[in-house]
């Protein structure tokens, strides 16, 4: 096992290095093969405990649904959830839990009065598992304010659309370019009015969704395989630099992963356990996916590999466990379908634009495209990942050394054990894919981080895997006698130390090489922009001549603190009869360009007294220049 994992370590630096890739190959699939061929077999999912509990559907409940969906779905219309369609959606659920016996109150109750009598237990994983969330928490809220700090194009729609939920208006599909779901700005509205609404706000309500991620993937690697896999998972998910960048964007793609693996999680606990109710928060958490990020569109097709993979399980459970998971995955979908219902290419759109020729015209063979996407799909965990600055490193592997080297061990695992566990990985992995795959009108596009997010999950499992076996075989070993015990020991100290040397290494890798390839190298003209315009405040008005250079005033108002700005002050030429030239005396302040040579020289010669101030960008260039001109009163 650890001969194979060095020669698949030495693989992947072979790979890093663009060198003999011929042999790069060849040592990775080695490893691979070898690991699988000695590793011993995972004891996978729990064992089933019994046959499924047999529950009497209450059908007055559930016909109650009828007169309560008409309501909800009705007072749906106009993309709006108002009071009344809510309180029959909420209604719904009651139902739903009532109809099916659902005793998670009760169970919650009672565990919480137990908790009062004995105090809290802790179990084994509580102290790693702590320390992990910590050092996740750590990467991806040190510096959320400053890190990255330019909104760009699309923080100050999101910011907008948080704002509508403040205003009192509750879309259930937010319709700014290109179409946005809604999960994301609900949860971080609440931090929004708590704190105020800004860039940073947004940033930190992205990063706590990415920390509960941490815990969330171990519960999923225990209830799939066991618990020392669910603490690799998350200690892996914790210093992935592909999720500490997505993480702390600010998008709504980082509610993708939590609510898919909620999904993933209660199906396998509902397999395992038969309870009615885990089948149906499974269903939940499918329809709530929908509100999360459209790259969701493609998981039923990953639930039904993952009920595949368990069909000798589910074979035990009652049909009525099916229909009640169905319908509680259509419940949470219903404010959302009268959306879909009332306006689908709206909702489609931004899919269409990729596997369409919605946008741009295809290409003339587009399966060899669609093959080469898949490729580009599949290296991004070992190869060259994402080029988009905001997404990743621009090219840099989308898994660090260790995470890739033991994801192809991982993969080699599951091939060896296809028809277990490991192999719905594979399955799994390949339709999250999809997503990024299928982008046939922009190939140039793939391989995509933030569609391809939902692939993330699989791919920290299958590597936590292999992780897990050396580490259980190495630490067994140690027991051992003689020379081959010292071996095993200084093997495991090799091992941990790589892994320690990978959390290390991501610090410099955000905080410094990601901070570098921004643009500007982490520099916000947008936002430098707003504070000169705050700072001048009061004393007069503001303008920027914005045509014929690059320029986003939706970014500049969204951080503005103290004073509007009007659009009729986005100036695309002068005219020497209107303002800032003409109108009642007092000062004003016109930020310009620093290539706008002739707008500069107007100014000057018509306000001779004024100052020019430069700003610059971190490199030194100039960004901008802002004049603080003044007209005199009439007659002097």
């Amino acid at each position: 096992m650890a001969l194979g994992a060095a020669l698949a370590a030495a693989g992947q630096a072979l790979l890093d290095r663009r060198q003999m890739l011929w042999l790069a190959a060849a040592c990775l699939a080695g490893g691979a093969v070898a690991l699988a061929c000695t590793a011993p077999g995972l004891a996978g999912p729990r064992a089933p405990t019994g046959e499924a509990p047999r529950v009497a559907i209450k059908w007055p409940y559930l016909l109650a649904l009828v007169p309560l969906g008409a309501v909800c779905f009705w007072r749906s219309a106009g993309n709006r959830f108002r009071w009344e369609g809510v309180l029959a959606w909420a209604a719904g659920f009651a139902c739903l839990g009532v109809a099916a016996g659902v005793d998670w109150p009760r169970r919650m109750a009672l565990a919480l009065k137990r908790a009062w009598r004995e105090g809290i237990h802790l179990g084994a994983d509580a102290l790693p598992l702590g320390g992990i969330v910590a050092l996740g928490a750590f990467f991806r809220l040190y510096r959320i304010g400053e890190i990255p700090l330019e909104m760009g194009c699309d923080l100050p729609l999101i910011q907008g659309n948080i704002a509508q939920i403040l205003k009192g208006e509750f879309p259930t599909f937010f319709t700014s370019h290109p179409g946005r779901e809604a999960l994301f700005f609900y949860l971080a509205a609440p931090l929004g009015a708590a704190f105020g609404l800004n860039h940073t706000t947004i940033k930190v309500a992205s990063a706590l969704v990415g920390v509960g991620c941490l815990w969330l993937i171990y519960l999923l690697g225990r209830e799939m395989f066991d618990r020392r896999v669910g603490v690799w998972a998350a200690f892996l998910l914790g210093i992935s630099h592909w999720h500490i960048i997505l993480s702390r964007t600010g998008f709504r793609l980082n509610t993708l992963p939590l609510v898919f693996m909620a999904m993933w999680y209660f199906a396998l606990r509902g397999a395992r356990t038969g309870r009615l109710g885990a089948w149906m928060a499974a269903g939940a958490f499918l329809g709530l996916g929908y509100y999360t990020y459209n790259a969701f569109i493609v998981a039923p097709l990953a639930l039904c590999a993952i009920l595949l993979w368990g069909r000798k399980r589910i074979r035990r459970l009652p049909l009525a466990h099916w229909g009640m998971a169905i319908l509680a995955a259509l419940w949470v979908l219903l404010p959302l379908g009268r959306y879909i219902y009332d306006d689908p290419a709206r909702y489609v759109y931004r899919v269409a634009t990729r596997i369409t020729d919605l946008e741009v015209p295809l290409p003339e063979h587009p399966w060899a495209v669609l093959g080469q996407n898949a490729l580009r799909a599949a290296l991004m965990f070992n190869m060259q990942g994402d080029a988009v600055f905001t997404n990743n490193v621009p090219f840099y592997r989308e898994l660090g050394f260790m995470s890739a080297v033991c994801f192809v061990l991982g993969v080699g695992y599951a091939l060896r054990h296809i028809r277990a566990a490991p192999g719905s990985l594979l399955a799994v992995g390949s339709v999250m894919l999809l997503p990024t795959a299928l982008s046939l009108a922009f190939p140039h596009e793939v391989p995509n981080a933030g569609r391809a997010i939902g692939a993330l999950v699989p791919a920290i499992l299958l590597a936590a895997v292999p992780a897990s076996l050396l580490q259980r075989g190495l630490f067994g070993a140690v027991r051992a006698s003689g020379r081959v015990g010292w071996a095993a020991g200084a093997l495991g100290v090799l091992f941990i130390a790589s892994f320690a040397a990978e959390g290390v290494s991501v610090y410099p890798l955000y905080f410094e090489r990601y901070v570098w390839h921004l643009p500007d190298h982490n520099y916000s003209i947008s936002l430098d922009m707003a504070r000169t315009i705050d700072a001048f405040g009061e004393n007069g008005e503001a303008y920027i001549k914005v045509w014929p250079y690059w320029y986003d005033g939706n970014a500049i108002r969204a951080q503005l603190r103290r004073v509007d700005f009007p659009w009729e002050h986005e100036l695309t030429t002068l005219d020497v009869s209107k303002p800032p030239f003409t109108g009642e005396p007092g000062k004003f302040l016109m930020i310009i360009h620093p290539a706008d040579a002739e707008t500069l020289a107007q100014l000057r010669k018509a306000f001779p007294h004024g100052v020019l101030l430069e700003h610059r960008k971190n490199s030194g260039e100039i960004a901008f220049y802002a004049f603080y001109g003044e007209r005199e009163p009439y007659g002097r």
